[in-house]
């Protein structure tokens, strides 16, 4: 296994949890947007 591969791999594996994370993150901010925007409406 060459470098560049290794390399390569690491950076995948170091990649997905701040996907997910981010996915989640973007969810839950989501979910407060509508929250606050259904407040608003309501007053």
């Amino acid at each position: 296994m060459d470098t560049q591969q290794m390399v390569i791999e690491q950076r995948i594996t170091n990649e997905k949890p701040s996907a997910a994370a981010a996915y989640l993150l973007c969810i839950f901010l989501g979910e407060c947007g509508i929250s606050r925007l259904r407040t608003a409406v309501q007053n």
